[in-house]
């Protein structure tokens, strides 16, 4: 060996097993808690749930899961843009003028009501016999109920007494998760004062069906006859047709599905006759609502002095909004324009909800509920 050799093996420096040059490291990530989302404990209670179910619906439930963890994010995501909304709005409404809600109201019936004939008639008729208080009352019985369950439910959520710094529902099974806000229901919420207001808003509901099923008989009737018409006639071609394309699980389905669907197209049939009809009446009645609160406020601001029962004024200006109307409405092809088929789209779910359920014989009077 060279002297150059020996020189450069002197001068290396010993190689140290990396074991011993390297600290203890700290916990994998993975050996911590997992903690779920906020949001998925919805979804985890559902999964709870479905466990103590039959194994068919035992499937169904845990595929909707996902879905009731999306709808729950949506719900807390909306929450607090709701109450702010409707916080102000109430607000609005309190600083409003005596007489200027019923205006609204009239022109909002005389330029659109054609297509909610359903529900202007309910909302008279409960205006008629005092409904709006009660529901009013059930509605503030259940929203209190909810306050409570939720401020609770946030405590809850909030618990942990083994101080690890993660909640104990965020490590709980899905079965011990369900058990315990079921607990946590049973706990919070009064079941008379919830089971009180429930029941007045199914009868409120009812007594909203039989107003539309009475005031618009004759177009429940058609609507009721041309899908049982119609049903008979689609059967002889759809049934068999469904026989073949569908599975033999699912023909159970085929009578059902056929008799809605042939329903439903009926409805929209007697309905759209009915349109032209309420379109004249709701012109009519809305201009006329409008011109007698107009005229009750100019005379509460000594705009004018007239007295209401003598006059002919509002009979003058109701006639000529009505005439208005009609013409606004044909010039639009009698639908809803901008801005009210914004505005007024979440009206349209309940008209229609009134309209099926009325024509359905779930609530005919031969039915048993």
């Amino acid at each position: 060996m060279s002297a150059e050799d020996e020189q450069v093996l002197t001068q290396r420096k010993p190689e140290v097993p990396e074991e011993e040059s390297v600290a203890p490291s700290a916990p994998a990530e993975e050996e911590k808690p997992k903690t779920g989302v906020q949001e998925s404990r919805v979804g985890r209670f559902l999964r709870g749930l479905a466990d103590s179910m039959p194994e068919g619906v035992k499937n169904a439930m845990h595929s909707l899961a996902p879905v009731a963890d999306a709808v729950h994010h949506g719900f807390v995501v909306a929450w607090p843009y709701i109450v702010t909304g409707y916080r102000r709005c109430k607000a609005v409404y309190d600083q409003m003028p005596q007489y200027s809600v019923v205006m609204i109201y009239g022109l909002i019936v005389a330029f659109c009501g054609a297509h909610f004939a359903a529900l202007v008639a309910v909302i008279e008729a409960f205006k008629q016999t005092g409904a709006f208080k009660k529901i009013g009352a059930c509605l503030s019985e259940l929203y209190e109920s909810f306050q409570k369950l939720h401020l609770e439910n946030e405590k809850d959520n909030s618990v942990d007494e083994d101080g690890n710094g993660v909640s104990d529902v965020d490590e709980m099974s899905n079965g011990e998760l369900f058990l315990r806000k079921t607990a946590l229901v049973m706990r919070s919420v009064d079941p008379n004062k919830v089971n009180k207001a429930l029941g007045g808003l199914y009868t409120g509901f009812l007594a909203a069906v039989m107003v539309v099923k009475f005031e618009f008989a004759k177009t429940v009737t058609l609507g009721s006859s041309l899908g049982d018409f119609m049903e008979r006639s689609v059967r002889i071609v759809l049934d068999p047709l469904l026989d073949m394309t569908l599975p033999e699980e699912y023909h159970g389905w085929i009578e059902l599905l056929t008799k809605y669907i042939c329903r439903m197209i009926g409805v929209c049939i007697a309905w759209t006759i009915q349109f032209y009809e309420s379109l004249l009446h709701c012109a009519v009645s809305g201009s006329l609502i409008f011109s007698r609160a107009l005229v009750a406020f100019l005379n509460m601001r000594e705009v004018i002095h007239v007295n209401i029962d003598e006059t002919y004024m509002d009979e003058i200006i109701g006639w000529s909004i009505a005439f208005l109307s009609i013409i606004v409405q044909a010039s639009t092809g009698f639908k809803l324009f901008f801005p009210f088929n914004v505005l007024l789209s979440p009206l349209l779910g309940a008209e229609w909800t009134l309209r099926l359920f009325a024509s359905d014989d779930t609530f005919a009077g031969n039915s048993t509920i």
